[in-house]
């Protein structure tokens, strides 16, 4: 791999998406409402009645997957109305509660596959209402907090599998407003800031779970533009640039754990090349080309120690591909080679 790990290092403790983590961590109530695949058995549309009936789904192997209750709809389909419970492949409960016409309603309970209870919580005419609780496979407590009409509201806790808290944070409408904490699973603070209708806004600090900062980064009031820089655990600075959307934007700069400069990105619009140049701990140029879609793409080229250019040619999909040119550290030509997708098809010398 040519490209330096340095941003992808740190990518790693940006803090994902707030309001997909409080949705991810309660049951998927979008999917309880829409119309559940058909089972193979007789349609209650052609009952000669329109007593509810009891409809099954089986997996491949012939274990029940699904049992749910119907009732014919206006239209003359089945709707979902009365229990409803879903298992895993290995049979154990997965979700169970109860539909008013095919709407989910009242208390609703949700499994891990080992047994252990998953989710918990209560809904009003299919929408995520009050309290709700989630669990790790283990049985240790994820996340706590309430919902109003299917939207997180107030306070949510989330917690690690070996107890100890993950963040904390407020949501109004759904979206995460005013400061959030990160905590690592050593209880070491992450991450922490202020977000807007669900975008930081202000400053953000992020630590490593040595309790060493990590990154440090300001944000416009629109929550789109920052500038950033992050450091090495041992303290030196890592990498320096700004970044729009969430992406990095312009000229960035990267330094080894040493406090040396190790290369400098400069990255355009969204897909577009991204223009790498890398040197040693000594300064000098050891390799320049382009990344697309964290692919190696386009002409790369290689230096000697002394400056000369070692080796170059072109890149596709992250291979060498195509007529590549050797060069010794007088600059004198060695030779030529052809490569097809990373695989060297000839060699030339001179």
């Amino acid at each position: 791999m040519i490209r330096s790990n340095a941003l992808d290092s740190r990518r790693r403790f940006v803090m994902p998406c707030v309001v997909a983590l409080a949705m991810g961590a309660t049951p998927a109530f979008q999917a309880l409402s829409q119309e559940t695949k058909k089972p193979d058995t007789e349609d209650p549309a052609k009952s000669q009645d329109n007593a509810p009936q009891i409809l099954k789904e089986n997996y491949p192997d012939g274990t029940l997957k699904l049992e749910r209750q119907v009732k014919v709809g206006p239209q003359g389909k089945p709707i979902n109305h009365g229990p409803w419970t879903r298992f895993h492949a290995n049979a154990q409960p997965a979700e169970k509660g109860l539909f008013d016409s095919g709407q989910a309603d009242g208390v609703w309970n949700y499994w891990h596959a080992n047994g252990q209870l998953a989710k918990q919580g209560k809904f009003e005419k299919g929408k995520a209402v009050g309290p709700w609780k989630q669990w790790h496979p283990n049985g240790q407590i994820e996340a706590e907090g309430d919902y109003k009409s299917s939207d997180a509201e107030g306070v949510w806790n989330y917690w690690h599998p070996n107890g100890q808290q993950a963040r904390q944070g407020e949501y109004r409408g759904g979206k995460a407003e005013g400061p959030w904490t990160y905590w690592h699973p050593n209880g070491q603070k992450s991450q922490q800031g202020v977000l807007r209708d669900g975008m930081r806004v202000g400053a953000f600090r992020m630590w490593y779970a040595s309790g060493n900062k990590h990154g440090e980064g300001r944000y416009d009031v629109e929550g789109r533009d920052a500038d950033w820089i992050y450091w090495h655990e041992n303290g030196q600075k890592m990498s320096e640039g700004h970044e729009r959307d969430g992406r990095e934007i312009g000229e960035w700069t990267l330094w080894s754990k040493q406090g040396k400069k190790s290369a400098v990105a400069r990255y355009g619009q969204r897909d577009e090349p991204v223009a790498w140049t890398y040197w040693n701990d000594e300064g000098q140029l050891l390799k320049q080309g382009s990344f697309i879609k964290n692919k190696a793409e386009g002409v790369w080229s290689y230096f000697h120690p002394n400056g000369q250019k070692s080796e170059e040619g072109p890149m596709k999909a992250g291979e060498r591909h195509g007529l590549w040119t050797r060069w010794d550290n007088a600059g004198q030509k060695l030779g030529e080679d052809t490569f097809e997708n990373g695989k060297k098809a000839a060699a030339k010398s001179e």
